[in-house]
């Protein structure tokens, strides 16, 4: 049999699309290490070859086969480069406003309760999410280092947590950021072949630790609870029974009275009886019977 390798792009992208044992191998590996749900659509089929065959080349694998015995062997850089691969990463600063209308009112009523905060976001992608709730924070009178603020922004994709750490953005990206938000907590970068382009002040991004973190590993190894937990717009690429093992699992890291924010489209995403709806796509922790 030809080298996969040596056919055009276009070839090598047909052959792929056309071996759905081999999808259904790789999608089983996909949901059982990573919880993403790739049910075996025409769709499916085209994005998962789509994706592998920009990063198969550079990997010396040549068909599904080699990249599922590369997984099941334990290659760490092809277990990465694969998951990579296939996570979508679509993030904007401010998506569904209205949660950061809800997080300042909830802040509050945590702190008239304790003296610090623990906040995590678990599906940080390239920053959007946690700097925004950052800067809404500090529009309301958060003080970061009075308040004790613990923030945890992570991700199962590395690389899209380098560049969250690094806060640096197109102009472009920034539409939804108010300008005097963004002149605060952002400053403007040497003009570069790349555009226009801002970064989050130094001192903000050390608020954050960056973590790389997998949801469908169980249980969760935290020490201490978290206050507020996002876990927005993931919960979509997972099946109902992985949904609900997720949300249980978040639920166990929230202290009492703590708050979990999911994606406005994951609401009817299977119920936990701990979690007690308060708006739309949050939820308070009941309080623990003694």
């Amino acid at each position: 049999m030809s080298d996969s390798r040596n056919l055009p792009h276009g070839e090598f992208f047909q052959s792929l699309s056309a071996d759905e044992k081999g999808y259904h191998k790789l999608a089983a590996w996909l949901k059982a290490h990573a919880g993403i749900h790739m049910p075996p659509t025409p769709k499916n089929f085209t994005l998962m070859a789509s994706r592998l065959s920009k990063i198969m080349g550079t990997l010396g694998l040549s068909s599904y086969a080699d990249v599922h015995q590369r997984l099941e062997k334990g290659d760490v850089k092809v277990q990465k480069a694969f998951i990579e691969a296939l996570t979508t990463n679509k993030t904007e600063f401010f998506r569904e406003a209205h949660h950061f209308k809800v997080l300042p009112r909830i802040v509050q009523d945590i702190l008239q309760k304790k003296s610090e905060l623990r906040l995590w976001c678990a599906a940080a992608s390239r920053g959007h999410e946690p700097y925004t709730i950052l800067f809404t924070l500090l529009e309301a009178g958060f003080h970061p280092l009075k308040h004790g603020l613990k923030f945890l922004a992570s991700d199962i994709d590395q690389s899209v947590l380098e560049i969250a750490s690094k806060g640096v953005y197109a102009a472009d990206e920034l539409g939804d950021v108010p300008i005097p938000i963004r002149d605060r907590y952002m400053v403007k970068m040497r003009e570069s072949a790349k555009g226009e382009r801002w970064k989050v002040r130094d001192e903000l991004r050390q608020l954050m630790t960056f973590a790389c973190f997998n949801l469908v590993e169980f249980p969760y190894p935290f020490q201490h609870k978290f206050d507020i937990i996002f876990c927005r717009n993931v919960l979509i690429y997972f099946d109902r029974a992985t949904v609900v093992r997720v949300k249980e699992n978040l639920a166990q890291v929230l202290a009492p009275d703590g708050y979990l924010f999911i994606g406005h489209s994951e609401t009817g995403s299977g119920r936990v009886a701990s979690l007690q709806a308060i708006e739309t796509a949050v939820f308070k922790k009941l309080e623990e019977a003694s």
